[in-house]
Formats: C-alpha cells, structure tokens, sequence
C-alpha cells in the first residue's frame, strides 16, 4: 500500500510505531548508515521503506542535522523517489527545520500542488529563526496566488504582526478572520499576545473579550500580556476568574510569575492552597513556579519546603533553588544542593553551572583552587564551556579570589566575536577590583576598538581605574566615550563616578561642572559632590551643597551625615555640627556606628570634650580614627594624663593604632614630660606595629627629648633620622633651646634652620633671647649687625637697586 496522503501518515505513524510494524522503532541518524543499507533491502516503494525515509528526515529535521538530512535526500533521489508527493513535502520540511531556507524555498516553489501545510511549515520557520518579515511576506504571497490561508497560517501571521509591532497589518488579519472563517482559540491568543506587543492593552482586552468560551489559549494569552505590560494584579484577578475545567499548568504559571513580578505573596499563596487539592500541585512546571514566586517574594524556606516535597525535580526545578540559594548568600548550602542534583542524575545546564560558580566565587580561595577548578573542568567535559554566561562567571570567580591569569585565560578563549559587553566589564572588574587598573584601562580600550558598547557599569568600573592611578587624561577620554556613547547626564549611575573620578584626580572644578549638568540628581550624586568638596578641603562648600541638598528634596542618609560632620570638624563649626546631629536624631540614623563615630570626632576636634567623651563611650566598637579623634582633643586641650589613660584603654579594647594615632600619644608625653613612655610609645611604632616612624613622628620625640632638657639625645635623634629633618624638627629644637638656655645646641640649631630658609630671621631673635639668658652679649652685637645687614639688602630688593648692590 502506498503512503500518498500526508493526512494518513500522521494519523498512523505513531500506532505503526507502537505495534512495531516496519522497520524498528528508535533507529537514530546516529545509525545513519545502517539505515541507508536497510533501506537499500528493502522492497522498492513498500511502506516500510517509505516509512523509514519519513523517519529519518523526521529526526533529521528535529535534531536539525542538515548533513545527515542531505545524505538522506540524496539516496531518496538515487532511488527514483523524489517525485513521490509525501516525500517531497517531508524532505522540504527537514530542510526548513535545519533552516537551509534557499533550499527549502526553492523546494517549496517547484511543488506543483503547495498545500496549506507546507505554508505553514515555511511560515512557523521563519518565525523561529527570527523573520517575521519572511513570514508576513508569505502570507502576502498567498493572497496574490489567490490561496486561502488556514487557521495556522492566519495565526503565524498574526504572531509576525506582533514581533514587529506591526499593529496596521495586525488589524487587517484580524478583519479577515472575523469576516471569514472565523476565530479559533490559537488565533484568539495570538491576537490578544500581537495586540500587547504593539502597546494596545486595550484592544488586547476587547479581543478577549470578545469570546471568552474558546479555552485555556485566550486565558493565558491574556494574562501573559498583562503581566508583560506591568498589570501584575489584574493577571492573577483573571486568574481567579477562570473556571476549573479551563486552568491549566501553564495559567498557573503565568499566574504565579505575575504574584513573583509584582511581590503579591497573599496572592501566590491563594494560588498556591487552590491548586493543592488539584492535579496542578503536583506538575513540575507549576510547582517550579511556585518556587520562584516565594523566592521572589523573600520566603526561601517556604520554597524549600516545595522543592524538598516535589515528586519529581528538572533542571529548571534544581537551577532555581541553587541560584536562589545562592543569591540570598547561602554559598555552601548551594554547591551542596548543585551535589545533590547530580546524585539525582540530572545534568546541569549553563544557568545552573553558573550559579554554582558564582556561590563558589563568595567561598574564598581555598574553595576556588579546589571545587572551582573542578566544576571548571565538568564544564569543558560538558561542551558548554563556550556559553558567554558561564565563561562571565568563571572569570568573576577567578577575579575574585585573585587568580587574574586564570581569568584572562577564560577571557581569552571567548571568540573575538561572542565577547559581549558583560564579558569585557567583567574582565575590567577583575583587573581593577585587584590592583591592576593600568590593565582595566587596557581592556577598556580593546573593548571600544573592537565596537562593543560599554554600558553604564563598564563606565563606571573603568573610571574607578582611573582614580586608582590618579590619571585625570584617561578619564578625561572615558568621558568622552560616554557622550559619543549616547550616555547622557539623566544616568545617575555613572555620571556620579565620573564626578568622583575628576574630584580625586585633582580637578574639583570639572567635577563641579560635570555635576550641575546632570539632569538627574540623586542622593549618591549630592553625596559624591558634597564628599569631593570636603576631601579637597572646601568644607564650607560641602556645607553649602548640603542646604542646596535639602532645598531639592533629597534627604541625606548615614553617608551624607557622616561627611558633612567631617566638615564641620574641620572647620571647628559647632553649631553646624549640632544642626546635623539634631538631623540625624529626625531621621532615627543616629544609633549607627559609622555615624556615632564621626559624631565623637565633630565633638572632640570642635572643643566639646564632654560630649564626645560620653558619645565615644557610648559606642562601642568604635574605631580608630574615632579613638585618634578623641586622644588629638584632649592633648590639644593639654589633658596630657587623659589622653594617655584613652590610649591604654584603646590597647585594651583590641583597636591597633595607625601612624596618626601616635602623634597625639607623643604630644601628650611631651606636655606630660614622659620620657620614658614617650621612647616607648616611639619604638613601638616599628616593634610591634611594623611601621616606619614619618618626620612628624620624629618631630614630635625631639620635642619630648628637648622639653625634658635632653637636648644632646634631641640633636642626636635628628642626626640619626633617615631622612633630612625639616624646618619644624629644627625648631621645635630650637624652642627647647631657648626653654633650656642651651646657646650651643642651639646655635647648631639656627644654622641649620638658616640652611633650609635663608631668608628667615625667627632663628635670630629666638638665638639672640637664648644668648641674652646666657649672657653673651657680643654674641647679640653679631646678631643685630647680621639682621641689620638683611633689613638693607630688602630694602635695596624692594628698590630695585639689588643690581647695583656690592
């Protein structure tokens, strides 16, 4: 019996299978010549031969084999069969499903007789392969070949209309079908999806309307489109509006997606209690809805609690609870979840790969050598080793733990042209997060030769290398990038680091000029401009900002506050520092640490010791700049004794001291005369804190030494210093001298002063005081002929007759 009706083949091809009848079911393209020469046995154009080729091009078409599929043609053609109609249509589908279209297409003309299927195949692969234009081009085709489409045909041009906006044409079809064969529940859907896509809620509605009775189809159309448009709330009412018979698995999704977008828990857990009791509960994709929704809404255990009682677990069921896992910072539980998933003998895809690696990056190094490197190499075994995805999060994971050779090694096995915008910001985070911005500029600049466009996070990543290295002429050219870019001030985003990165790389003016253009200012914005101000030290600026700030309507937060209070100590303003407490107190911000401490620091630098003592007393866990703050203000205030107990008790707390830190202790020793403290303090800044004493260390240890009256240990300390001393060691020996009555020392003192500042005469009147307390008085006659002589010499400068001066 011959197959020469497609409609028979269809309707008995799987029965035939089933009863085992023709040739064994399962054979496979993978078999591919040992099908042939079964073929080549069997009897001439029997039904099983026939059956066979249908089979072979059937697979080779699914799997999209196009080889294999033409291997298969070919033999079709040397046994004399290519005019045989059910064939000819079956190797015209294969090769518009492996989307060889010129072929395909020319097939598809040489047909004496184009059913409507054949219509529809081509049209339905083109859609697929992302041509709707090719799709509605054939439908125009029909109707010049006087061809009456079918409900197929008419539904895969209205999903054309859809993928193009194409709303006019949409139209059009719509009047045909209502005027002509009528409306179908697919073509009901996809004329309530095309309407959505062309940004016609409205029409969307009416055509739902319009006949409610045709099925699931329109239902969930419907509520699709909602949801895509934002109308999360109406999707899940529709939902609860529809009839038992008509809800599917997929109308529970769709609505349980909706109650994740919008964060209706209430909602999801009606959902989730109507379709317990029913067959839906117990659906895969259902329920790994239902897992995502509670995710979504911030109830991990509640979705764990359905992951745990599934039946049965997909990819997709595992992949969302590893990533959601993974995301709220439960990084161990998440590889032991990716451990279990291949117990269970389910095989990963690129989104639970990269998952994986992502919660792996967070575990730290020792976690990144051994299971990192691991999952690196079951992906390379897996083929997908290629996916943008996957290789994004390798060099994130690597980045993170240090590995930059290991990351640029995944970067670099990217083909040229599958890097994407993410991989290359990813690279540039890697290089700039560790140290090497010199390297992220270097990768930015690769970035824009090859076309990529940067977005606004490679902006501001790459402007953060800039600041790294202080290179104001980079920056300067990043900026130009982002106009040329198309990215105007109206992103927050990265405009606030662009003005970060001219105020830190020394150009406050600019940075200024970039921040009045924004058209968008946001809390980060008024921060970052209000910070750059006070790191350059126009404190009253930042306070100024801080009043244009408020009058905008922006309310400061912790990190707003806690910068203008770094003002205000700079500028010893009180007052204004008390206004932003009282602000602070409005806001009920004041019990953070950060701002506590820098509140404790305003207090102590502005003189309100009895303040920021209880302040500083009250928070604890302060740190060291808060501690620093407090031991500066009381030896300022020459409670030298104070001071010193605040160190000890510093020590006690486990707070290691900085470099700063110790300038106050040493000043504090100095007013106290603690010699022996004040050598110990001195030597514990290399001994048990590994630091290197500054000049201002050493400055402040003379003047320990020279206060006490050890001014040969004084001389000798700055003798011996690493580096040359300067003017404010030199007189702080000098005073001691004077204090002391010591006129040789101090003679030694002066000359040395007078090295570093020729044209100074405050060594002379306090050498000619010591030599008056000495009694030397030639020594005071050399000195006054000395300023006398200088006094003539600027007379004569500022004459202009230095040039006729002998």
């Amino acid at each position: 019996m011959y197959l020469k009706d497609w409609r028979y083949y269809r309707e008995n091809w799987k029965p035939q299978r089933l009863k085992n009848r023709g040739p064994p079911a399962g054979l496979l393209i993978s078999r591919l010549d040992d099908a042939l020469l079964r073929l080549d046995k069997l009897r001439h154009r029997s039904t099983s031969q026939l059956l066979l080729y249908a089979n072979l091009l059937r697979q080779c078409g699914n799997q999209r084999a196009l080889d294999h599929g033409r291997r298969v043609h070919a033999h079709i053609v040397s046994r004399r069969l290519a005019r045989n109609a059910l064939l000819g249509e079956l190797v015209f589908q294969m090769y518009a499903r492996c989307r060889c279209f010129d072929t395909a297409i020319a097939l598809f003309d040489a047909m004496p007789d184009r059913r409507p299927f054949c219509w529809n195949v081509l049209m339905k692969e083109f859609l697929a392969a992302d041509r709707p234009r090719d799709t509605l081009e054939l439908y125009r085709r029909m109707s010049v070949e006087n061809t009456q489409p079918s409900a197929c045909g008419f539904m895969w041009a209205i999903v054309a209309c859809g993928r193009i906006k194409d709303l006019a044409q949409g139209r059009s079809i719509h009047y045909r079908v209502a005027t002509g064969r009528g409306i179908n529940s697919s073509i009901q859907s996809a004329l309530v999806t095309m309407y959505a896509q062309c940004g016609r809620i409205d029409l969307a509605m009416a055509a739902f309307d319009d006949n409610r009775e045709l099925g699931t189809a329109p239902w969930n159309a419907i509520m699709s489109a909602l949801a895509g448009a934002g109308h999360h709330r109406r999707a899940i009412e529709l939902f609860f509006q529809m009839e038992q018979h008509q809800c599917s698995d997929r109308s529970c999704a769709i609505a349980l997606g909706a109650c994740a977008a919008a964060g209706h828990l209430r909602g999801g857990i009606q959902i989730h209690d109507k379709i317990q009791s029913e067959i839906h509960g117990t659906r895969v994709l259902v329920l790994n809805a239902l897992i995502s929704m509670y995710v979504r809404c911030g109830k991990l255990d509640e979705a764990l609690r359905v992951f745990a009682d599934m039946p049965h677990r997909n990819v997709v069921s595992w992949t969302s609870m590893i990533a959601a896992v993974a995301q709220s910072g439960h990084y161990s539980f998440a590889v032991k979840l990716f451990d279990g998933m291949i117990a269970e003998g389910i095989n990963p895809n690129e989104k639970t790969y990269a998952s994986v690696v992502s919660a792996i990056a967070h575990l730290g190094r020792d976690a990144i050598l051994d299971r990192g490197r691991k999952i690196h190499s079951q992906i390379t075994a897996s083929g997908i080793d290629a996916d943008p995805i996957v290789q994004n999060s390798l060099i994130n994971m690597y980045a993170r733990s240090g590995l930059l050779a290991e990351a640029r090694e995944v970067f670099d096995s990217i083909l040229e042209n599958s890097k994407t915008v993410v991989s290359f910001t990813t690279m540039i985070a890697a290089y700039a997060h560790n140290g090497h911005p010199r390297q992220a500029l270097e990768i930015f600049r690769e970035m824009t030769a090859r076309g990529v466009a940067p977005n606004e996070i490679t902006f501001a990543t790459v402007l953060a290398a800039c600041v790294a290295i202080g290179d104001l002429a980079s920056g300067a050219w990043i900026h130009e990038r982002m106009i040329e870019s198309g990215l105007d001030s109206s992103d927050p985003f990265a405009y606030n680091s662009l003005v970060d990165m001219y105020a830190k790389c020394g150009d406050l003016g600019f940075a200024a000029r970039v921040f009045e253009t924004m058209k968008t200012k946001d809390l980060v914005a008024w921060t970052t401009i209000i910070a750059a101000n006070v790191q350059s030290g126009n404190n009253r600026a930042a306070l100024d900002l801080y009043d244009r700030m408020l009058q905008s309507g922006i309310h400061p937060d912790i990190a707003t506050l806690s910068t203008l209070l770094v003002a205000c100590a700079n500028l010893g303003d009180l007052a204004m520092g008390e206004k932003i407490h009282r602000q602070a107190l409005r806001s009920k911000l004041e019990q953070d640490a950060h701002f506590q401490n820098a509140l404790a620091a305003m207090y102590a630098k502005c003189g309100s010791l009895e303040k920021a003592t209880r302040l500083y007393r009250r928070c604890r866990g302060s740190d060291v700049a808060t501690w620093t703050s407090m031991l500066a203000a009381h030896s300022q205030q020459g409670l030298a004794s104070v001071a010193l107990e605040l160190y000890a008790e510093m020590e006690s707390e486990g707070v290691r001291p900085n470099e700063v830190t110790f300038i106050p202790v040493l000043i504090s020793c100095s007013q106290a005369g603690l010699v022996a403290e004040g050598r110990e303090f001195f030597h514990s800044i290399t001994s048990d804190y590994g630091s290197q004493p500054s000049a201002e260390h050493f400055g402040c240890m003379v003047d320990v030494l020279g206060r006490a009256g050890k001014l040969r240990d004084a001389e000798e300390l700055l003798d011996s210093m690493p580096f040359y001393p300067d003017e404010i060691a030199w007189q702080s020996l000098l005073s001691s001298c004077k204090l002391h009555t010591d006129a040789e020392i101090g003679t030694r003192a002066a000359e040395c002063l007078l090295e570093l500042d020729p044209e100074s005469t405050s060594q002379f009147v306090a050498l000619s005081q010591i030599y008056a307390a000495a009694g030397r008085n030639s020594d005071i006659d050399e000195i006054k002929r000395e300023l006398a002589l200088r006094r003539q010499i600027e007379v004569h400068r500022t004459t202009g007759e230095l040039a006729n001066w002998e």
